[in-house]
Protein backbone atom coordinates (compact mmCIF):
# COMPACT_ATOMS: atom_id res chain seq x y z
CA UNK A 1 0.00 0.00 0.00
CA UNK A 2 2.84 2.32 1.01
CA UNK A 3 4.83 1.36 -1.93
CA UNK A 4 1.97 2.21 -4.68
CA UNK A 5 1.23 5.46 -2.60
CA UNK A 6 4.34 6.66 -3.42
CA UNK A 7 4.60 5.60 -6.88
CA UNK A 8 1.84 7.71 -7.37
CA UNK A 9 3.54 10.71 -5.92
CA UNK A 10 6.22 9.88 -8.06
CA UNK A 11 3.61 10.14 -11.12
CA UNK A 12 2.30 13.12 -9.65
CA UNK A 13 5.16 15.07 -9.58
CA UNK A 14 6.30 14.07 -12.94
CA UNK A 15 3.21 15.09 -14.19
CA UNK A 16 3.96 18.43 -12.65
CA UNK A 17 7.22 18.56 -13.70
CA UNK A 18 5.74 18.07 -17.10
CA UNK A 19 2.96 20.77 -16.58
CA UNK A 20 5.58 23.11 -15.75
CA UNK A 21 8.22 22.60 -18.77
CA UNK A 22 4.89 23.14 -20.84
CA UNK A 23 3.77 26.61 -19.30
CA UNK A 24 7.48 27.69 -19.57
CA UNK A 25 7.72 26.89 -23.35
CA UNK A 26 4.59 28.44 -24.36
CA UNK A 27 5.80 31.52 -21.70
CA UNK A 28 9.00 31.94 -24.00
CA UNK A 29 6.78 31.69 -27.23
CA UNK A 30 4.88 34.51 -26.15
CA UNK A 31 7.36 36.83 -25.20
CA UNK A 32 8.91 36.18 -28.94
CA UNK A 33 5.74 37.25 -30.47
CA UNK A 34 5.38 40.34 -28.39
CA UNK A 35 8.85 40.71 -29.25
CA UNK A 36 8.07 40.07 -33.04
CA UNK A 37 5.13 42.47 -32.57
CA UNK A 38 7.29 45.40 -31.36
CA UNK A 39 9.74 45.08 -34.21
CA UNK A 40 6.53 44.68 -36.90
CA UNK A 41 5.23 48.19 -35.74
CA UNK A 42 8.67 49.98 -37.07
CA UNK A 43 6.40 49.14 -40.40
CA UNK A 44 7.83 46.62 -43.48
CA UNK A 45 10.88 48.12 -45.49
CA UNK A 46 10.61 51.55 -44.17
CA UNK A 47 7.18 51.83 -45.07
CA UNK A 48 4.83 53.42 -42.30
CA UNK A 49 1.89 50.83 -41.38
CA UNK A 50 -1.60 52.01 -41.61
CA UNK A 51 -3.30 53.18 -38.33
CA UNK A 52 -5.58 49.86 -38.61
CA UNK A 53 -2.77 47.72 -38.90
CA UNK A 54 -0.89 49.39 -36.14
CA UNK A 55 -4.09 48.91 -34.09
CA UNK A 56 -4.66 45.59 -34.45
CA UNK A 57 -0.71 45.18 -33.82
CA UNK A 58 -1.48 47.06 -30.39
CA UNK A 59 -4.06 45.29 -29.42
CA UNK A 60 -2.84 42.35 -29.91
CA UNK A 61 0.57 43.22 -27.77
CA UNK A 62 -2.26 44.45 -25.38
CA UNK A 63 -3.88 41.46 -24.91
CA UNK A 64 -0.43 39.24 -24.48
CA UNK A 65 0.79 41.59 -22.05
CA UNK A 66 -2.20 41.86 -19.81
CA UNK A 67 -4.18 38.53 -20.30
CA UNK A 68 -1.80 35.77 -21.77
CA UNK A 69 1.90 36.01 -19.62
CA UNK A 70 0.13 36.55 -16.12
CA UNK A 71 -2.16 34.05 -16.59
CA UNK A 72 0.52 31.65 -17.80
CA UNK A 73 2.64 32.85 -14.46
CA UNK A 74 -0.17 32.09 -12.20
CA UNK A 75 -0.29 28.88 -13.57
CA UNK A 76 3.79 28.43 -13.27
CA UNK A 77 3.49 29.62 -9.67
CA UNK A 78 1.25 27.07 -8.97
CA UNK A 79 2.67 24.47 -10.25
CA UNK A 80 5.89 25.59 -8.25
CA UNK A 81 4.05 25.13 -5.01
CA UNK A 82 2.37 22.07 -5.67
CA UNK A 83 5.87 20.84 -6.28
CA UNK A 84 6.77 22.13 -3.53
CA UNK A 85 4.42 20.95 -1.40
CA UNK A 86 5.20 17.05 -3.06
CA UNK A 87 8.73 17.07 -2.27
Amino acid sequence: MEKRKEENMEKMAEKKKRALRKVERSMKSIEEEIEILKERLDGYNGKKLSPYKRSCILDRIYYLNTKSLPKKKAIREKIKLELGLMT
